[in-house]
């Protein structure tokens, strides 16, 4: 009986023992480390270019501004009628796209100071960003002897990037710089620039 007692008052102890996380856990130890040069490949959905593999390149030019260059393989679905039976019909496009960004971190120091993740540029930032994408170079269910081209936009965007443990996370909202498509948009969505990615730093 006496053992029966001396376990049940030690019994927390053991329970609280067992409970303790190593809080360093998940932790990155090189948070606050920033590279000149930085290698991802991504994987993005945006409403420019759909769905989309890069191989993405930031390099620094004076701290915290760095440019941001993209390049891979994108892939749409564009509506193009309605059969007799009421479905929809589609065609897909594979086309190549690249992009040259230049960002500034704009609370790049406050988080430093903070002591908060920055690792590799995790922070806000302002851009100014031009975009290629070529004509289809394949096409599923082409409709027709449609001509399509290729196009190029300039925008403005603000987003937000975040990398740890070699994880990394973007996304981000602008919208096109005014200009001719201004004048030949169908509605006020064509403008938008929004998109969010997720990959892998190198």
């Amino acid at each position: 009986m006496r053992r029966l007692i001396i376990f049940f008052l030690l019994y927390p102890c053991f329970t609280n023992g067992q409970i303790i996380k190593d809080k360093t856990e998940g932790i990155d130890p090189n948070k606050m480390m920033i590279s000149k040069n930085i290698f991802r490949v991504l994987l993005s959905a945006s409403s420019d270019t759909k769905f989309s593999i890069a191989g993405n390149y930031e390099r620094e030019i004076i701290k915290p501004i760095t440019f941001v260059a993209k390049v891979g393989p994108a892939y749409d679905r564009q509506f193009t009628y309605r059969d007799i039976a009421g479905n929809d019909q589609y065609k897909w496009l594979f086309n190549f796209y690249a992009s040259a960004e230049l960002r500034i971190y704009y609370n790049l120091k406050r988080r430093e100071k903070t002591n908060k993740t920055v690792k590799n540029f995790s922070a806000f930032y302002f851009s100014i960003e031009e975009q290629i994408i070529s004509k289809p170079i394949y096409i599923i269910n082409k409709a027709g002897n449609e001509d399509l081209k290729g196009r190029n936009a300039e925008f403005i965007n603000i987003g937000y990037q975040y990398e740890k443990l070699g994880t990394y996370y973007n996304i981000f909202f602008g919208t096109k710089l005014p200009g001719p498509i201004y004048n030949n948009v169908v509605s006020g969505l064509d403008l938008l620039h929004i998109g969010i990615s997720i990959g892998r730093a190198y």
